[in-house]
């Protein structure tokens, strides 16, 4: 594997997953990466940042509101990014639970405590497909960069776009992205259901100018909240951007 440039972008909402992220972590090994953390403001304390500087002392610690959930912490990040890196990896912490006011569809439909375990159990399977063990990690890498096809590598590919049919449509056309539906269900192309997955830089530096990103941040809602969303339709736009260069998502 040759010597890349990469950065890891976490969105650390639920800071007490931070042993789960920094058990992961761990599985990069030797590689040397560039992390940077999103913590939301109201929602993480003095300790919280300690014990990740003794992790690793040089990680780009980004205070953001509490504006997009995953999406917005990885556009926080991505606008903080510095050294032009070559791969990204976004990962964040998943509970699906929601909040007291605004259950996720997990609590809804399987009550609080079935939400809990498959929450925990998703959040897993998310993490296992990109950092599961070190020779994984080489694997996935060694894939993106020796098969030009691929430019992303996540869990599964969906095509459900369910209610986010016209905010998809709308940053289809920001984007200049087509979108093709079936129904509910994308025609053409997918995306990570999840949004948990290795990147190449170039494919998102296409999109993700200093304009689009604060377009897409202007557009997030604040707190949490259930399909439809600009934080959902964002999801999907991020695999069609995949798509629309004509390239492949590798699942693994």
């Amino acid at each position: 594997m040759s010597n890349y440039k990469i950065a890891v972008l976490v969105h650390l909402f639920y800071t007490d997953m931070w042993e789960d992220i920094k058990y992961y972590l761990n599985n990069l090994g030797d590689i040397n990466y560039d992390l940077y953390i999103n913590l939301v403001d109201g929602f993480y304390d003095k300790e919280c940042i300690n014990q990740i500087k003794k992790f690793k002392n040089d990680t780009h610690i980004v205070i953001s509101p509490n504006k997009g959930e995953d999406i917005g912490g990885f556009l926080y990040c991505y606008k903080e990014l510095k050294n032009d890196p070559d791969f990204i990896l976004k990962i964040h912490t998943k509970k699906s639970l929601g909040t007291v006011e605004t259950p996720s569809d997990y609590v809804r439909v399987y009550g609080l405590s079935n939400a809990i375990i498959k929450g925990k159990s998703w959040f897993h399977k998310l993490m296992n497909s990109v950092l599961k063990s070190k020779s994984h990690v080489t694997t996935i890498l060694d894939k993106l960069e020796n098969n030009k096809d691929y430019v992303m590598c996540g869990l599964d590919c969906e095509t459900y776009v369910g209610p986010n049919v016209s905010l998809v449509k709308e940053l289809g056309e920001h984007f200049k992205i087509p979108i093709k539906l079936n129904g509910d269900r994308l025609n053409d192309g997918n995306f990570v259901g999840g949004t948990i997955f290795w990147v190449k830089n170039s494919l998102l530096k296409k999109y993700l100018t200093s304009e689009n990103v604060e377009y897409i941040l202007s557009k997030l809602p604040a707190n949490y909240h259930n399909e439809p969303s600009y934080n959902h339709a964002m999801e999907r736009i991020l695999g069609l951007m995949v798509n629309n260069e004509n390239k492949k998502i590798l699942n693994l």
